[in-house]
């Protein structure tokens, strides 16, 4: 099951994996063409997913953004970890720590608890990264 919900900047995620104490899965989210994060060697994190996209929240703007796909991957990492019977924390990260991965998580939040209010009032989620990752979410945990 999820446990924590835990957004990180780039810097601030790399400084981290190296002592994090329990199981966990990172959503590591990049800009176009720039390196993926290169997280210290950690036992307890247990799956790193890579996502290349932009911090864009209007699909028409001719920008690489958020994908149907990359939403449908991520809520099936959500629901694959939530049903198991260990508690697992989510890091998701992006450059600042503040738009794409803040949208990511309080969508994430949302569904799993019911409330987003942390994530809006202490950063500025990604709007088109919230409702992707919301109604992909949201579809699966009907169907489930």
């Amino acid at each position: 099951m999820i446990n924590e919900i835990i957004v990180k900047s780039r810097k601030e995620m790399i400084d981290i994996s190296e002592v994090i104490s329990k199981p966990s899965i990172v959503f590591s989210i990049r800009d176009v063409g720039a390196k993926p994060v290169m997280l210290h060697s950690n036992s307890n994190i247990k799956r790193v997913m890579l996502f290349e996209f932009e911090d864009w929240d209007k699909e028409d703007d001719g920008e690489v953004v958020i994908t149907d796909s990359d939403a449908e991957r991520i809520a099936d990492e959500v629901l694959r970890y939530d049903n198991l019977p260990e508690e697992y924390d989510i890091y998701v990260n992006c450059e600042a720590g503040q738009s794409r991965s803040a949208g990511v998580a309080a969508a994430i939040c949302k569904v799993l608890s019911g409330s987003d209010d942390f994530f809006f009032r202490t950063k500025h989620p990604n709007m088109l990264c919230y409702r992707k990752v919301f109604n992909a979410l949201s579809e699966k945990f009907e169907k489930n």
